[in-house]
């Protein structure tokens, strides 16, 4: 009989080499308290932790499933194994397999290299370029370490398990689904439910099913508020209403004022058209004055319901004046309110339009003589006296006192004449240039021509003469004195 001789080198090579993070087969062969031995095929055992095991206590001797080697060993010298991240790497193997172009998944960020995201997928290894993380690439990738993101695989090479991706992909895919179901699903005064996810000086944005929408500060209360923080908060949840869609340009403008009742619309509902209510005038327009009645409500009373017609309004009432109106009609789409007045009222004291400019020549001191050419204004006075001498003939003492008269406003003139002489030079230069524009006057007017020179021989022989005599008279009681 042969000696059987032993090959310790032939037996060697058909053991396992153990490697870290190795995935082989391993056989339960002994059950403990604190695990179970598995035999992973080399000249050491395995021992997976009762922990790796759903349920311990349905473990057998003689089960076969995978394990990971993990490279340390127990005090007693069995290597560590993993049953769980065996059976994950497995999947993920899987599931890498199966992923093509354009398919969207999840993985682990484990590291950054070269701005790059690194992470595996099973035994595949993912790698996210810089300019594929953002639209515009960027250094700050720490918020995205030790984290699980989704990506879209744009270009896969299995022979070497390698998945390039890209979340910028990934988000545009994300928002064209989102507003493929957003759009055909919204309507005017459509309730909604949003989070606030930005507050602005004018307003907030508002995320409404992955959509953000936008309100205004002017439609989140009926009263006056400052900052958009008094109503709404960061991260707040509450409902909204749609109040605008701009589907061309991808905006929804939200409400929150008009989930309640319009003050304003109930104060017009307690209103009776034809009922006459007292009201205080706050202000003018050009077609019409406002009228506030119970305090609240401001209305049109319009200047053709006044009942003056071509009158101005504010021929007729006055600022804060007290009136009686009757509500014309009501308008509550428009929240507005007209009205009339029942009888004509008295116009106010002052009529003047404190907006219109006075004219200084309306409001001129008429006490004060206007300062006109005292030749002009005698040539004035003596072409009246011509055309109306049939029914005006006046006598010598008539004709003093037009004389005096003229004397008494050239004293009031600030250019006064210092002597009678002058007085006397200044009417016979008058009386020339009314011969020069009677004979002017008397071609056209030939009917009257022989009345017009009787006239001018009255106007020539008496009014000097006349004059003469004062300034003799004026001599006399001079030298009296």
């Amino acid at each position: 009989m042969e000696d059987i001789i032993f090959n310790l080198e032939n037996i060697e090579k058909t053991l396992v080499n153990y490697n870290t993070k190795q995935i082989i087969q391993a056989k339960v062969i002994t059950l403990r308290h604190d695990g179970a031995i598995v035999d992973i095929g080399g000249k050491l055992d395995g021992l997976i932790s009762e922990e790796e095991f759903p349920n311990f206590s349905n473990a057998k001797i003689g089960d076969i499933f995978p394990v990971m080697l993990l490279g340390s060993k127990s005090e007693d010298g069995l290597i560590l194994a993993s049953k769980a991240k065996a059976e994950l790497i497995s999947s993920e193997n899987a599931q890498a397999s199966l992923i093509q172009s354009g398919n969207s998944f999840t993985f682990f960020v484990r590291r950054i290299q070269n701005n790059n995201l690194l992470g595996n997928l099973g035994e595949y290894k993912i790698i996210v370029p810089n300019n594929e993380i953002t639209v515009k690439p960027t250094t700050q990738l720490g918020r995205y370490l030790n984290k699980n993101i989704e990506v879209i695989a744009i270009d896969i090479d299995k022979l070497n398990k390698t998945i390039k991706a890209s979340i910028v992909q990934f988000q545009i895919k994300k928002e064209e689904a989102i507003e493929n179901n957003f759009w055909p699903n919204v309507f005017i005064n459509k309730v909604v439910k949003g989070k606030v996810t930005k507050i602005m000086p004018y307003g907030a944005f508002v995320n409404v099913d992955g959509f953000d929408c936008f309100i205004h500060i002017s439609d989140l209360s009926y009263d006056m508020i400052e900052s958009v923080e008094e109503v709404l908060a960061e991260g707040e949840e509450r409902n909204f209403k749609i109040i605008k869609i701009d589907i061309e340009n991808k905006k929804i403008l939200l409400g929150l004022k008009q989930m309640l009742e319009n003050p304003k619309l109930s104060r017009l509902k307690s209103l009776e058209i034809g009922k006459s209510y007292l009201g205080k005038v706050s202000k003018f327009l050009p077609f019409g004055a406002l009228v506030v009645i119970d305090k609240k409500i401001e209305g049109l009373l319009h200047i053709n319901d006044t009942g003056e017609t071509g009158k101005r309004i504010y021929e007729l009432v006055k600022p804060e004046q007290e009136i009686e109106v009757i509500v014309k009609s009501i308008d509550f789409e428009k929240e507005r309110v007209s009205f009339s007045l029942p009888t004509i009222i008295n116009p106010p004291a002052e009529t003047e339009n404190p907006a219109e400019t006075e004219n200084p020549a309306e409001t001129e001191n008429p006490a004060e003589p206007k300062k006109e050419n005292s030749d002009n204004t005698k040539n004035e006075k003596n072409t009246k006296t011509e055309n109306n001498t049939k029914t005006e003939k006046k006598t010598k003492p008539e004709i003093k006192t037009q004389t005096k008269s003229e004397a008494e406003i050239k004293a009031q003139k600030p250019k006064a004449e210092k002597s009678t002489k002058t007085e006397t030079k200044s009417n016979a230069k008058t009386e020339k240039s009314v011969e020069t524009e009677t004979k002017i006057k008397a071609k056209t007017e030939k009917s009257a021509e022989t009345e017009k020179q009787k006239v001018k021989k009255s106007v020539k022989i008496e009014k000097p003469i006349e004059v003469k005599n004062e300034a003799k008279d004026k001599t006399k009681n001079k030298d009296k004195q």
